[in-house]
C-alpha cells in the first residue's frame, strides 16, 4: 500500500501524459522552451497534493533539484535514442533497433527516478507547512488550479527564454499548457479539492 501511494504521481502522469494530444503538447514545450516535461507532470500532481497551485518560485525549485540529473542523465539518453533514429550507420535498422529499444526503456527509468525525486520534495514541502494544507477557497474551481499551475511552469521556462508574452510563440505555448490543463481535469490526484469540476 505504502508503494502504491508513493508511486500516485507516476500513475497520475501516465495516465495524462496518455490522454488526447497532451504528449505531443508536452514534447512541443520541450522543444520549444526546454521545458522538463516531467516538472510539468509533477507540479500537476503536487497541486492535488498541496491543495493549491505550485508557485513560480515552487516550480523554480523543482526544477533546480533534477536539472543535474535531466543534463547528466535523461538527456544524453534521450539524445543517443533520437540519434539511433536517423544514424549514424548503420543505423537505422534492424540490428540498431534493439539497442534504441533498451536505451528507451533506460530513459523511462531515468525519468521514473527523476519524478520520484520530485515527488519527495513535493511530499516534503506539504510536511513541512506551518499549518495543514487549507483547503481550496470557496468558489476556486479545480479547473483554475490546474490553470494556474501550468502557467506558473510556463513562467518559469519562458523566463529562461527571454521571450516577451506578446511573442507569438509565448502564445503557442500557453495555448498549448493551458490543452495540458484542460486534459488533466477529472484524473484522480490522491488529495485532489472537493471543488473539482
Amino acid at each position: 500500500m505504502e508503494k502504491q501511494l508513493q508511486d500516485g504521481h507516476w500513475r497520475f502522469s501516465l495516465a495524462l501524459y496518455a490522454r488526447d494530444g497532451v504528449a505531443e503538447r508536452c514534447l512541443f514545450l520541450q522543444r520549444q522552451l526546454g521545458l522538463d516535461v516531467n516538472v510539468l507532470l509533477v507540479m500537476l500532481w503536487a497541486a492535488g497534493q498541496w491543495r493549491r497551485a505550485p508557485s513560480r518560485a515552487d516550480v523554480g525549485e523543482a526544477d533546480r533539484r533534477i536539472r543535474a540529473w535531466r543534463e547528466q542523465v535523461v538527456s544524453p539518453l534521450r539524445q543517443v535514442r533520437t540519434t539511433l533514429k536517423s544514424g549514424p550507420a548503420p543505423a537505422p535498422d534492424a540490428s540498431t533497433s534493439g539497442l534504441r529499444d533498451a536505451i528507451k526503456k533506460l530513459e523511462l527509468e531515468a525519468e521514473r527516478i527523476e519524478q520520484a525525486q520530485l515527488a519527495d520534495w513535493v511530499r516534503e514541502v506539504g510536511r513541512s507547512a506551518v499549518a495543514p494544507a487549507a483547503p481550496v477557497p470557496a468558489g476556486t474551481a479545480w479547473p483554475d488550479i490546474l490553470v494556474c499551475t501550468v502557467d506558473a511552469v510556463l513562467d518559469v521556462y519562458l523566463a529562461g527564454k527571454d521571450l516577451d508574452e506578446d511573442n507569438e510563440m509565448a502564445r503557442r505555448c500557453r495555448q498549448q499548457g493551458r490543452a495540458v490543463a484542460q486534459a488533466a481535469i477529472g484524473l484522480s490526484v490522491a488529495t485532489a479539492p472537493a471543488t473539482q469540476g
